[in-house]
């Protein structure tokens, strides 16, 4: 049996994100999931997202609980790839940005009760950084066995009409040559 630890994050918001917007005001939301190996939506696990902030525009503030589940053995591979896209009415959403966390730099997995705060970088070279919280806490047998006897890949998303997919969140990454 497979040992498993489960990751909480608090995705608290993003700073200095460029306005992409030339009518309106810029709603955003972020996406969230696991890596396992070289980037596909087949490779995207428990993929998760906020609800688009409303008023924030280019600082965005969601404090989104998320929570996935991450085998123990072979973290160098996986990470936790955030994608930041404006929602758009008449086209399809925009891709803002992506944030990649190799999940060996989050204090090597070690379990803890409280939650660790942490600000990573965008890549817009405007200064922009999206901040969360994280911990890991270990998962009991039992709950281990339910995990497995249930689907191991689930899917939140607040508005299936509007926020990306995972197919979509790929593409749209790849097409900003960010995967």
């Amino acid at each position: 049996m497979e040992r498993t630890k489960k990751l909480e994050i608090i995705l608290e918001s993003a700073t200095g994100l460029k306005d992409v917007r030339t009518t309106g005001r810029m709603r955003v939301y972020a996406t969230g999931a696991i890596s396992e190996g070289a980037f596909s939506a087949a490779s995207l696990t428990s993929m998760q997202a906020t609800e688009a902030d409303t008023t924030g525009e280019t600082n965005p503030v969601w404090n989104t609980k998320m929570s996935f589940t991450v085998p123990e053995t072979d973290p160098l591979h996986r990470e936790l790839v955030f994608g930041l896209f404006c929602q758009r009415s008449l086209l399809e959403d925009k891709c803002l940005d992506v944030v990649r966390v190799p999940l060996s730099t989050l204090s090597a997995g070690k379990p803890s009760v409280a939650f660790t705060e942490v600000s990573y970088p965008i890549s817009n070279g405007r200064g922009g950084k999206l901040n969360f919280y994280y911990r890991f806490q270990d998962v009991s047998a039992d709950h281990h066995s339910a995990i497995h006897s249930s689907s191991t890949v689930t899917r939140v998303w607040p508005d299936h009409r509007t926020l990306a997919g995972p197919a979509l969140v790929v593409r749209l990454l790849q097409s900003r040559s960010l995967v």
